[in-house]
């Protein structure tokens, strides 16, 4: 999937939790950060992203990193809130797993290893509607 495809559902997240009672400017910065997420996993950094595909599209390793933030937010209530509270941290969190489903519907066949390292077999729900133009 494309980024474009990957920030849409992050936008799309955001349009059903972003508090309607916000101002013009959190609200576009609630949807910028939504949209940023979706694409959490392929950000190109050193041991992520697709130099490390297997890694980045794991469902452990990012239940693992999801179950980190849902913990942080947990200790600290007043960060929580600042943030828009458990209904933008839920969007974050569903927001960068989709990522993951988003990706084993175009994976050109090849499938994405979402089980790793627990198994090494590989998740293609292909569409072919999905496929990226050239």
């Amino acid at each position: 999937m494309t980024l474009v495809g990957h920030s849409l559902l992050g936008y799309s997240l955001g349009a059903l939790t972003i508090p309607r009672a916000w101002s013009w400017r959190p609200k576009l910065l609630a949807f910028a950060v939504l949209g940023l997420l979706a694409g959490g996993p392929d950000w190109p950094t050193p041991f992520w992203g697709h130099s490390q595909y297997v890694i980045s599209h794991s469902l452990f390793v990012n239940l693992g990193l999801m179950a980190g933030v849902a913990a942080f937010a947990a200790v600290f209530p007043r960060q929580r809130a600042a943030v828009g509270g458990w209904p933008l941290v839920c969007a974050g969190i569903a927001a960068w797993l989709s990522h993951l489903l988003l990706d084993s519907f175009y994976s050109h066949g090849m499938g994405v290893r979402i089980f790793w390292p627990l198994s090494l077999d590989s998740l293609n729900l292909s569409m072919p509607w999905f496929d990226v133009l050239q």
